[in-house]
């Protein structure tokens, strides 16, 4: 069974305050205790934010502020999930121990290396073997989410739910919006990435 740092996003939970209003107030309001689970508000604002960065506190939103946390507040959210053991997006738990990436193997003169990368007092691996980028028809996950076997979570988080085909006229994309992760209860559905509204119907998105 899953510990409770696994079964809820609380890498972002831990970084905001539970909120009433959107409303900027004259001073910025205690950080108040932390939280692990998603909080009984209708919104949220960034703890970590020295200015006033807040959200609808909805499902859907949780990829939205923990990409925010990692653009604008990386290295203090890496540090506080590896000290507190936070579900990081999905990733395995942070190890307390320090480790040193291998990125290459360092070859010398002689026919043996130094010290085996592999397990064994014999074993050595192949030149060709050592440092090999991943191979061109792997698929790689999108950067940050691992991907996700038996939904088109890649395809729904770039769509927006709409009740027409037809563009209005002073449309411009709005700042924020839900990310998707399956097929909305919507007709149609716009990609966001196109700044011109491409739009179609979602049954056969």
């Amino acid at each position: 069974m899953k510990s409770r740092t696994h079964q809820v996003a609380t890498d972002v939970w831990r970084f905001v305050r539970p909120l009433q209003t959107r409303d900027k107030p004259a001073k910025l309001p205690p950080d108040g205790p932390n939280l692990y689970t998603k909080p009984d508000a209708p919104f949220v604002g960034c703890k970590l934010c020295t200015g006033w960065k807040t959200w609808k506190c909805i499902v859907g939103m949780t990829s939205t502020i923990r990409s925010h946390l990692r653009s604008a507040h990386r290295e203090e959210y890496e540090r506080v999930c590896r000290e507190e053991n936070l579900k990081y997006s999905g990733d395995p738990p942070y190890s307390t121990s320090p480790s040193v990436p291998i990125t290459s193997v360092t070859m010398h003169p002689s026919p043996y290396l130094s010290r085996p990368p592999y397990p064994g007092p014999y074993s050595y691996p192949h030149p060709s073997a050592v440092a090999l980028p991943p191979p061109q028809h792997q698929p790689l996950p999108l950067y940050g989410e691992p991907p996700r076997k038996g939904t088109a979570s890649d395809v729904w988080r770039f769509l927006r739910p709409l009740e027409t085909r037809e563009k209005p006229e002073d449309w411009t994309p709005p700042a924020e919006e839900q990310i998707l992760s399956k097929k909305p209860e919507a007709p149609f559905v716009g990609c966001k990435l196109y700044l011109n509204g491409v739009s179609g119907n979602a049954s056969t998105a």
